[in-house]
C-alpha cells in the first residue's frame, strides 16, 4: 500500500497502482489501464460544517458527470458522521458502458480530502468497492 499525505489528511492506495501525470492532471493509474484514482484537497470559504461540505462536494461532482452525454448513471449515496468527521461515499454506475466512478469524502468543518476511484471495464463493481472500502477505512486526520 501506499501511504499518501495531501494536506492534513493521511491515506493509503493500492500497491498496485503507478503515479502518472497526463494534461497536467497528477494521479495513480493501474497498468492495465482499468482502474484510476484522483485525489484532491478541499478547502471551502463558505461553509463550515463538515456535512454541509461534504454534501456540496459530492452535489458538485455529482453533477459534472450527469452533465455528460451518452451516460445513464445509477447512483447511491452513503453517509456518516465519524466522530467529528464526516464521510460521504457516492456511486455512480453506468451498466451499459461497465463504468462505475465511487467518491470518497472525508471532511472536517470546511476542509476535505475527496479520493474519486474509476474503474472504466467493470462487469460488476466489487473491485473497485473493495478498493473504496479499503481507502475509505485508510483516511485519517493530521
Amino acid at each position: 500500500m501506499y501511504e499518501i499525505c495531501l494536506a492534513n489528511w493521511q491515506l493509503s492506495l493500492p500497491d498496485d497502482l503507478q503515479f502518472i501525470e497526463e494534461n497536467g492532471n497528477p494521479h495513480f493509474k493501474r497498468s492495465d489501464g482499468r482502474i484510476e484514482i484522483f485525489l484532491k484537497s478541499v478547502k471551502l470559504v463558505s461553509i463550515s460544517d463538515s456535512e454541509a461540505t461534504a454534501a456540496y462536494i459530492q452535489k458538485n461532482h455529482e453533477n459534472s458527470f450527469l452533465d455528460l452525454p451518452d451516460y445513464k448513471w445509477r447512483m447511491s449515496t452513503q453517509t456518516f458522521a465519524l466522530g467529528n468527521e464526516f464521510r460521504s461515499i457516492l456511486k455512480l454506475y453506468d451498466q451499459e458502458k461497465n463504468y462505475v466512478v465511487f467518491s470518497i469524502v472525508a471532511s472536517l468543518l470546511n476542509e476535505a480530502i475527496q479520493v474519486t476511484v474509476h474503474d472504466y471495464f467493470s462487469k460488476s463493481s466489487d473491485e473497485a468497492r473493495n478498493i473504496c472500502k479499503n481507502i475509505e477505512a485508510s483516511i485519517k486526520r493530521v
